[in-house]
């Protein structure tokens, strides 16, 4: 067996697998591969290490778009673990991430949290997600907003032009218009000002000073009021 995760429900999973192992006539080889290692070398070549390995089943977190039949095409069983998308064509080894969420969130309601926040990757569910959540009855999306790493850091420019367009792209395809949108901390609200959207959230630079030193020319016209 193959795996390609690392957590701790992962170890306990290997553990349980092994003490069944141990009882059976043929003992099991257990290879443990990091997450990385996939995404390096792509599901062909998985495969192919698989095969030398001589292993029967392959258990990881497969990505929607990557061919997951060739498994069974090689003979080898492969089993999605952990994972939001659930595929036809393997078996899913999951938890049920909707009554997760609903234990979740009657339990925070039931603590007096009214507000409750939505964490989002720079992956291809997250929209999905967004757009069955935008739908649920009795649920109203007020606000959506984002934290910009290094929008203080000129440098880094092209890093925070692409946060920027993925946020909005992310709204886009979850076909969400929330009354209120906003992302800019200090660094973007004195360096981006066309990312103002519907209001700007400056900390530190309220008090005067500038987010990181890097901005202190554009900072010193806007505390002269020279800028515009």
């Amino acid at each position: 067996m193959i795996t390609d995760f690392t957590e701790q429900f992962s170890y306990k999973l290997l553990r349980g697998i092994m003490a069944w192992s141990r009882r059976q006539e043929q003992p099991w080889v257990v290879c443990k591969m990091p997450p990385s290692y996939k995404r390096e070398i792509g599901i062909p070549r998985v495969v192919e290490w698989a095969k030398n390995w001589r292993a029967d089943v392959v258990v990881g977190q497969f990505e929607p778009d990557e061919d997951v039949t060739l498994f069974r095409k090689n003979g080898i069983v492969a089993i999605a673990q952990d994972y939001i998308t659930q595929f036809e064509e393997i078996p899913n080894l999951t938890g049920d991430y909707y009554l997760t969420g609903v234990m979740a969130a009657r339990r925070l309601c039931g603590h007096g949290f009214k507000n409750l926040g939505f964490f989002g990757y720079d992956h291809p569910e997250t929209a999905e997600e967004l757009r069955v959540l935008g739908s649920l009855p009795g649920l109203h999306i007020e606000g959506a907003f984002m934290h910009f790493a290094v929008s203080d850091t000129p440098s880094e420019d092209a890093y925070t032009r692409l946060q920027h367009r993925r946020f909005l792209d992310t709204l886009s395809a979850a076909d969400l218009r929330p009354e209120i949108v906003h992302c800019a901390n200090s660094g973007a609200a004195i360096a981006y000002p066309e990312f103002a959207h519907d209001m700007v959230r400056p900390g530190i630079a309220t008090y005067g000073l500038d987010p990181s030193g890097d901005l202190d020319v554009i900072f010193r016209k806007l505390t002269k009021g020279e800028a515009k």
